[in-house]
C-alpha cells in the first residue's frame, strides 16, 4: 500500500512542475533555474535531466500498472482520481519540456511520454465505453 501512495504522489508532484523549475530527484523538490541552481546540481547535489527523465518515466510506468490493478479490482474511486492525475501530469511534462527546451532528445522523451499517457487515457475511454454498451 505504501508503494501505491508514494506512486501517486509522485504523479502528483510531476503534474504540479512549472516552467523553469527543476526536479532534485534525490531529495523531491523543485529548484528554479538559475546559476545557483546549476552550481548546486553540478557540485553540491549532483543532479540531472537524465534523473528526471528516468524519475518520470518509472512514475509514469508504475502509475499505469496501478491503474490496470485498480480497473482489475473494481476500485472506481481511486481509478477514477488516478486517471485525473495522469491528465495533470502532462502539464508538469510539458513544463519540462520548455524548460530543457534547448535539449532535443530529452524533448522528444517528453513527448512520448505525453503521447503513451493520451495514449492510455484514450484507451480507458474506449474500454469505458465498450462496457456501457
Amino acid at each position: 500500500m505504501e508503494v501505491e501512495k508514494e506512486t501517486i504522489s509522485k504523479l502528483k508532484f510531476i503534474g504540479r512542475i512549472r516552467k523553469n523549475e527543476k526536479i532534485n530527484t534525490q531529495h523531491m523538490y523543485i529548484q528554479p533555474c538559475g546559476i545557483i541552481t546549476s552550481i548546486s546540481r553540478s557540485i553540491i547535489y549532483q543532479d540531472n535531466r537524465t534523473n528526471a527523465l528516468n524519475f518520470v518515466c518509472k512514475t509514469i510506468q508504475d502509475s499505469f500498472y496501478l491503474l490496470n490493478k485498480y480497473y482489475e479490482n473494481g476500485y472506481i474511486i481511486p481509478y477514477n482520481r488516478l486517471l485525473d492525475d495522469l491528465s495533470n501530469a502532462k502539464n508538469g511534462l510539458e513544463s519540462l519540456k520548455e524548460t530543457y527546451i534547448t535539449d532535443r532528445k530529452f524533448c522528444c522523451d517528453m513527448d512520448t511520454l505525453i503521447q503513451s499517457i493520451e495514449t492510455k487515457l484514450v484507451d480507458v475511454e474506449k474500454v469505458l465505453m465498450d462496457e456501457i454498451d
